[in-house]
Parts: structure tokens; sequence; C-alpha cells
């Protein structure tokens, strides 16, 4: 019985966790659309070109009316309470549905592009990309805000969250009124999105050159949206070359054998070259290739490769902080295993302690608490690519590291503050898709309830633009393979991934260097 509960389970999961962001509905929309609003089972289109409101049943799409804005360069509307408020350059007109104007305030930023109400005051964007809160009685700022990034087109306000897209990116975005971090985004489904309103659980955004409006679900049940899959043959390349004129007695190699994951498909089984010594598996479940190289001479040289064929794909999780659970929902096991102390990230250092009550204050959600940890971190740490790994406490004071380090530092803070985090080891496409990769890339995952696993990347997240940082939240581009689960000191791989080697009995006049890479093909 335990057994049929385990695979309807995983059915059950399979079923509602993962899908792809697509449109459930289209409707044909006037040409030279601009922004849109929902209200009272109408859609509202801006014309721009024609100064116009078009008027569309959101049941069946026929067009029902039309509204002359009254103004010469009308874009983004929204409803204010039952009024019809229109845009008109930097101008916000209360208007009547015969194109009366009723009254009319400035905006602080000119060529307005996006019109919200939240039940009180008017947010507007414009292609400054900063949004303002401002008074809708006479247009006082009240609040302003870093957008997403440059030029956003239409906004809403939904459930406490602001929304607007963006039409260079292609990308719709989720954007928390309190402190202006994007939570999520999502991709939009036409070239040139112009405007978007949400509604009653409902995305509805428009195209300019699609000439359309698409509706979506809000992913709260289907929170993991995956990419379209591109397929790659990724070696992953090991060698070692003496020079001389010493030899070497003993060598270990460890190779990390990359699984199935969200953002992974293996086509094939690892081919080995040569066959390796053994398979051993870490305290961290993690499959490892043992090679052993003995009595290596000078002039001689050792290889070892393993080839996977792989799908690969972009992995977005969709992720509301009042869904998310509290610490107390954290199944024991996880706790046990990734809220361990280890010695590069000594979570009992004062120094990280202190760091933590700084970054998270009295915060409680679970989610804002790695929000603010993975802001901490970033805003006190700067890019250095250098050798070796320092422990996390040096590393934060001094401000600088690797994205090993970064990972070190984020995952003793997070694990001081009570959640479980541990690092992932990949190869990286670079470039090109075919391309080899001597680099590699570590970051993290942390653990929400509710959601599961979820990847953040200090060191890819280290940018000024909340859409950038955004994307290292919660988000995994589809250029790479995960080879690597860990939470430090393996028993195979050390604090190392993708390649661990131990060089052991060599005279001391033995040279020699050593190769690890991946090298990428893409497979048609």
């Amino acid at each position: 019985m335990k057994k049929y509960f385990s695979i309807f389970y995983i059915l059950f999961l399979s079923l509602t966790m993962y899908g792809e962001f697509k449109p459930i509905k289209e409707f044909p929309i006037s040409p030279y659309s601009g922004d849109i609003a929902v209200h009272n089972g109408k859609i509202y289109q801006v014309d721009i070109l024609k100064d116009s409101i078009f008027i569309y049943d959101l049941r069946t799409g026929e067009r029902k009316g039309r509204i002359t804005t009254a103004g010469f360069s009308p874009y983004s509307l929204c409803f204010c309470n039952d009024t019809l408020v229109v845009s008109n350059n930097d101008e916000i007109r209360f208007i009547s549905y015969k194109g009366k104007i009723y009254r009319a305030i400035y905006s602080p930023t000119s060529s307005i592009t996006g019109i919200a109400f939240d039940g009180k005051n008017i947010w507007v964007t414009g292609r400054d990309g900063k949004i303002y809160c401002i008074s809708r009685n006479d247009g006082t700022t009240i609040k302003t805000l870093n957008g997403p990034g440059w030029r956003n087109n239409g906004l809403s306000f939904y459930k406490g969250y602001l929304w607007t897209t963006n039409r260079y990116r292609n990308e719709i975005y989720m954007i928390c009124v309190r402190n202006g971090e994007v939570i999520n985004v999502l991709p939009s489904p036409g070239p040139y999105p112009s405007g978007i309103e949400v509604i009653d659980n409902k995305i509805y955004v428009s195209d300019f050159e699609m000439d359309s409006v698409y509706l979506f679900d809000i992913p709260y049940k289907d929170y993991i949206i995956k990419g379209k899959p591109e397929k790659a043959r990724v070696t992953l390349y090991f060698r070692l070359i003496n020079d001389g004129p010493g030899s070497i007695n003993n060598v270990d190699v460890f190779i990390a054998l990359p699984e199935n994951r969200e953002n992974q498909l293996l086509l094939s089984k690892p081919a080995f070259e040569p066959s390796p010594s053994k398979i051993v598996v870490d305290q961290y479940n993690q499959k490892v290739a043992h090679y052993k190289f003995q009595n290596v001479k000078k002039g001689e040289k050792r290889t070892a490769s393993v080839k996977v064929d792989a799908e690969l794909r972009s992995v977005s999780y969709f992720i509301v902080p009042e869904r998310v659970g509290n610490l107390n929902d954290i199944p024991k096991e996880i706790k046990k295993r990734y809220l361990q102390d280890k010695d590069r990230y000594m979570i009992k250092d004062p120094f990280i302690k202190n760091s933590v009550k700084r970054a998270i204050g009295r915060e409680r959600n679970s989610y804002w608490i790695a929000k603010d940890i993975f802001n901490y971190v970033i805003n006190h740490m700067e890019y250095e690519l250098s050798g070796g790994w320092d422990i996390a406490p040096e590393v934060l004071k001094r401000g600088k590291g690797s994205c090993s380090e970064y990972s070190y530092v984020f995952i003793s803070m997070m694990r001081a503050a009570g959640i479980p985090t541990r690092y992932i080891g990949s190869v990286v496409e670079r470039g090109d898709r075919a391309s080899i990769d001597g680099v590699f890339h570590r970051w993290t995952e942390i653990y929400l309830p509710g959601y599961g696993w979820i990847p953040v990347d200090p060191s890819g997240g280290d940018s000024p633009i909340p859409r950038n940082r955004a994307l290292a939240f919660g988000h995994r581009s589809n250029g790479y393979l995960i080879t690597t689960i860990g939470g430090g000191d393996s028993r195979y791989l050390d604090w190392s991934y993708n390649f661990n080697v131990r060089v052991r009995g060599y005279d001391s006049n033995a040279n020699f260097h050593i190769d690890r890479m991946a090298i990428w093909q893409p497979i048609k």
C-alpha cells in the first residue's frame, strides 16, 4: 500500500507542480494597441493612433463600443473604482464613458506607459523605468520605486503586488510594492507586450505587434515553469600529464555524475572512457565515478572522461511570499543534513551571526529572510575570481570572492538563520552551443516549505537592476548541466564540484599539470 501511495504522490506532484506558461485564450483587438484594463466583464483597450478606447466583451471577444479619449496621446488606462482613468503624455485624466474629462492631475513622469489603482492611490510608470505612487487627488508623489528595468509597458495592481511588462525583453514582472523587489519574471506571449491587467487570478497581456490580448492563469498551481528544451552532448574530461623527471605513485580522480533534475533530462546513460574503478555515493547521495591511476612515469599521461546526452531547459519557480510555509514546516531530515555547521561556513562565528541580524532584522517570513540575506550578500560583496576558497566570515569581511565564496557566505548566513541551504555545481555552455568550459559555476539551493528546493545564485544576482537580481532567485537558464549537489566536505569531492583530484606519493622532482574541462556539442 505504501508503494502505491508513493507512486500516486509522485504522479500528483508532477500534475500539480510543473507546467509551461502558455495562454489559455487569445482575443483579437484593434491595431496599434496601448494599455488595457478589465472591468465589469469587459476589456478596455487603448488605440494610440485613433485616440480611442475600444471595448470588448470579456467572454466572447466581440467589440461592444468605443470611447474617444479627448486627448492626442493616450497610452495607459485603469479604473479608479468605476471611473475611467487615461494617460495623456504626463497628464492623468479622469473621464466619463463618453470621453468627457471630469478632472486631471499631473504625473511625476513624462510619457506615461502604465497606470494602476490600488484602492487608495494611483501608481504610474514611464519610459524612465521608475514606478511612482501618487495621490489620486492632486498627484503628490508618495513613494518612488526603481522598476525592473528600462521602459515598462502597462501597470496593474493585484493582491498587494504591481505587475508590468517590458517590450524589449518580452517579460512580465510581479513587483512588491513595499520595497520594489521583483518577485517573479514570466515570459510574455508576443514580441511586443504593450499593456497588462491582472484580476481574478488571471493575467491579461496585450501585444502591439500581434494585435491580440492573451489570457493566462496566474501559475499558483503549476509553479515550476519550464522553457523550451535544448539538446547537448557534454563530455566531462580529465587529463594529467607528468613532465617528470620524477614519478607519481597514486592519483585518485573523482568525477561527479549528473542525474535527472527539473532543468535536465539525461537522454543516455553516462559513457565512461575508460571504465572507472567504481561508482561511489557520498553522504549527500551524490554519485561519483572514482578512477585510480598508479605509477605515472615521466612523459606519461592519464585521461578519464564521462559523456552524457541531455535535454536542458530553463526553469523558473513562481513563488508568492505569503504562500511560503514557516520554518517549522521543513522536514527534520532536511534540517539535519543542511543546517549543519562546516569548517568553511562557521555559522556560529560572531561576525556571521551579527551579519544575519543586520540582514533580516525581525523578519519572520521564510521567503523574505532568504531574500534579505541574498541582498545583504550582494550589497557587501564584489565578484573576484582568485585562487582558493576561504571560510565564509573572512570572505564576507574581505568583501570579494568567487562564485564558490559567494555561495559559502550565503549558505553560512542562511543556515545561521535556520533555512536549509546547499550548493549546486555545474558545467556551463560558454556563449556558443559548441564550446569548452574550464571555469564552471557554483550556486545554491534553499529549501522553502511549500515549494521545495529553489535555485539561488548570489554571485549571478550581483547587479543593481531589480530584474537581474530576480532572475538569480528562483530561476535557472538552460545553459547549465548540473553535476553536483553538496552540503560541504564530501567524502569524495571534498569541497570541490564537477571534479576532484587527490595526488599522493609522488617524487619531489615530479612536475605535472592537470586539466579539467567540459566539452559542449549541440545535438539536433
